[in-house]
Parts: C-alpha cells; structure tokens; sequence
C-alpha cells in the first residue's frame, strides 16, 4: 500500500477532482464538505 496516497474526492459543484483534506476547490472556490 502506498503511503503517499490521498484520498480523493470530486468538488460538489464542478466536479473537479480535489484532496480530502482541501477546504476548497481550487477550480471554482466552493467549500468542500470534510468527513472524518
């Protein structure tokens, strides 16, 4: 298992692939819902 990986998720909005841990979409600016 890489230990590098980051978990991935797609912006609510416009669908742009972002880390979990960003707060915000760098593409559009909408928050970014965090889950524990």
């Amino acid at each position: 298992m890489n230990k590098s990986f980051v978990p991935i998720t797609k912006c609510p909005k416009c669908g742009e692939k972002i880390k979990v841990k960003t707060l915000r979409c760098s593409k559009c600016g909408a928050m970014i819902p965090v889950y524990s």
